[in-house]
């Protein structure tokens, strides 16, 4: 195990590597997502989102391979562990096909587009949000935090 602080120092060096990782899985994945339909969009503008048609979803079998390197990193903070069912690339939303909720994982990836846009794109989201998972874990970190009550949110004004 990595100390926090160590991950922390090493946050430079690691984002420009994910980055690059998530730039490949856009382009490698576009070909086999799909937009958003009509009802997801609505939702992607209800949680603040500012161009739903933008983002994009792929159903994947598994998630495309990280170096090893970035594989330990993301285990390290959990990011990307066995139970990881969805992950937010960019302006793709990739989700496992065994995932038991793909409309929650679409509006939870939804949320992560939001916070990326509010960030002013992919390496300043990374930043903060890998610090935010050192500091206070990923399940409670405050971009995690704010999807699940965003979430919440939109469900209870549809009841």
């Amino acid at each position: 195990m990595i100390h926090p602080t160590v991950l922390h120092r090493m946050l430079p060096t690691i984002v420009p590597l994910v980055l690059e990782w998530v730039t490949s899985v856009e382009k490698d994945l576009r070909d086999v997502s799909r937009p958003l339909t009509a009802h997801e969009t609505a939702d992607a503008v209800a949680l603040g989102l500012e161009h739903p048609n933008m983002v994009r979803v792929a159903v994947v079998e598994s998630f495309p391979e990280p170096s090893a390197e970035l594989k330990h990193l993301a285990g390290q903070l959990r990011i990307l562990t066995p139970g990881t069912m969805s992950l937010t690339f960019g302006r793709l939303i990739v989700i496992k096909a065994t995932a038991p909720d793909l409309s929650q994982l679409v509006l939870h990836g939804l949320v992560h587009a939001v916070q990326i846009e509010r960030c002013g794109g992919v390496r300043a989201f990374l930043q903060e949000y890998f610090a935010q998972c050192l500091e206070y874990g990923k399940d409670d970190c405050p971009m995690e935090v704010e999807a699940r009550t965003k979430i919440e949110d939109l469900s209870a004004h549809r009841v």
